[in-house]
């Protein structure tokens, strides 16, 4: 009997043990649970102050615009005429296999419509596959800034091979502009500054936020279209767009203004 009470005394200490935990895990649940509950709390209140501007009923702080990738801007380097019917808007890194590929086409295009299409070309360095993508774009700037972007584009591109393999390029890229006539000291200097980073990376940033994520990515007239595959298809789709805009223009020259 008294070995049984014995049993009982245990069995209760045990049950007694069993519920204090219990206990202690449903309050530690509860307290973890207002913790998060908490953080939720500030996170939507957060979201909402920026949304609505603050709490005072003021309009939210102004934030800067990021330029539509097809519109042209004072700072894009572009070729042809800036009234043309049609605008072309590419998205290369100069250690691009692909982006050279189109580099012959694009020359060709720009030769061959040379009074209807403007060429536009911005920054898209694929940094993390290909090492030298943002040294080599910064020497376009550098080119640019003597203005000699497009002569700096032309041999880049035809010359990937001799400078893509290289461990540091850019005692090359002093070479091509010394080649164009340029001040190789400037261009050094500027290859190798903030203001060539801060231009590169504009762009680059400006196309991430348009959703580009590979080279070369075109736009035709604000319309981005799948690359063609060589010259031919690439005219045929420009002839196309040009036919296009002139039959509109043709149209509204044609159009009688009714009187009143």
């Amino acid at each position: 009997m008294e070995e049984d009470q014995e049993i009982s005394k245990r069995e209760r200490k045990k049950l007694n043990k069993e519920k204090k935990e219990s206990s202690e895990t449903k309050s530690s649940i509860q307290n973890k649970l207002i913790v998060v509950g908490g953080i939720i709390a500030l996170a939507v209140g957060a979201f909402w102050f920026m949304y609505k501007g603050g709490s005072n009923g003021t309009e939210p702080t102004e934030t800067p615009q990021i330029v539509a990738p097809t519109e042209v801007t004072a700072e894009d380097h572009s070729k042809g005429p800036e009234e043309a019917l049609v605008t072309l808007v590419e998205y290369g890194d100069f250690q691009c296999p692909a982006c050279a590929s189109y580099q012959p086409i694009v020359d060709q295009l720009a030769e061959e419509f040379e009074n209807d299409l403007q060429i536009v070309y911005r920054h898209f360095p694929l940094r993390s596959i290909h090492k030298h993508a943002q040294a080599s774009a910064a020497a376009a700037e550098a080119a640019a800034e003597q203005g000699k972007f497009w002569e700096m584009y032309d041999i880049l591109y035809q010359r990937q091979d001799d400078w893509a393999a290289l461990r540091d390029p850019r005692s090359t890229y002093v070479g091509y502009a010394d080649e164009l006539g340029l001040d190789t000291k400037q261009f050094e200097d500027y290859m190798n500054s903030s203001e060539a980073k801060a231009k590169v990376d504009a762009d680059y940033d400006g196309g991430f936020a348009a959703g580009i994520n590979s080279t070369p990515t075109f736009y035709l007239e604000g319309s981005k279209v799948q690359n063609p595959q060589g010259l031919e298809p690439f005219r045929e789709l420009i002839q196309q767009v040009i036919d296009s805009k002139k039959s509109e223009d043709e149209n509204v020259e044609n159009e009688v203004v009714p009187t009143l």
